[in-house]
């Protein structure tokens, strides 16, 4: 998935989908409804500040259960932490869906 904030495109199964709404387009294409807007916050292994959260003794987020509207049901977990630039980031994202026990996964290869 790529986009700014007017437009965003998703290439599944050798398509591209474009919309400007990215949880509808992933809702549109997958039936699953993931609040895309709290990505960019996840994926660096951040959380809202009244999230559940449990640390490793470094202090990274290993688990993740956020509190926002419409994230309720999603539990994110987090590996393979790499240092990037001075700051440790995932590299391995596990989003999984406890209502319709779906998985989402996120691997990074690399940080810009």
């Amino acid at each position: 998935m790529s986009g700014d904030k007017e437009q965003v495109s998703l290439q599944y199964d050798d398509n591209t989908y474009e919309d400007t709404d990215p949880s509808f387009l992933i809702w549109r294409i997958t039936g699953w409804q993931i609040p895309v807007e709290h990505f960019p916050m996840w994926v660096k292994g951040q959380h809202q500040p009244d999230a559940k959260v449990l640390t490793s003794p470094q202090g990274w987020i290993n688990q993740l259960q956020p509190s926002c509207v419409n994230c309720g049901d999603w539990l994110i977990n987090y590996d393979n932490y790499k240092k990037i630039n001075q700051i440790w980031l995932p590299h391995k994202i596990i989003l999984h869906n406890k209502e319709n026990n779906s998985k989402l996964i996120i691997r990074v290869n690399s940080w810009s």
